[in-house]
């Protein structure tokens, strides 16, 4: 944390905020924000993001007694820590303030992906949704807990 003053010695000195998970939620939403604020404007990181399927969360990002409720045996289990991709917003274009979002969702029945674009609906392979070609960035990731998940 920047701009934190100690109490003792009234100067300006290095703090961390931890943030741990409660509950685990069913569906889990990483929002990226692939976007520079400097210099009073908006700029979009074009980088390449890698992001997995399977997510398994780190002990660490789990509150102490989270952690403690989840090392026990089915049906808490480390399947509860896990989670599966099931859908991929991208921000398609170049600058921050335009662009256009395309929406990739695993479709169970199908057992693969389909990608709405607009009007234009197809299906894609796997590697389309984790290496989406720049300027098309993920936005928003949807993950659902693997324990939630029919068999």
């Amino acid at each position: 944390l920047e701009g934190v003053t100690s109490t003792k010695t009234n100067q300006e000195t290095e703090a961390y905020q931890t943030v741990t998970i409660e509950e685990l939620p069913f569906v889990l939403l990483l929002h990226l924000k692939c976007f520079d604020y400097k210099s009073h404007s908006c700029h979009k990181i074009q980088k390449a993001l890698d992001f997995p399927v399977l997510l398994s969360l780190e002990p660490r990002l789990l509150s102490s007694g989270k952690n403690k409720k989840l090392s026990g045996g089915p049906p808490n289990g480390p399947k509860n820590k896990q989670y599966k991709l099931f859908a991929v917003v991208y921000h398609d274009g170049k600058e921050a303030s335009k662009g256009h979002y395309i929406t990739d969702v695993f479709h169970v029945g199908y057992s693969g992906w389909i990608r709405y674009d607009d009007a234009n609906v197809r299906f894609v392979m796997e590697q389309e949704v984790l290496h989406p070609r720049p300027p098309r960035v993920p936005y928003i990731l949807y993950y659902r807990r693997a324990d939630t998940i029919g068999k």
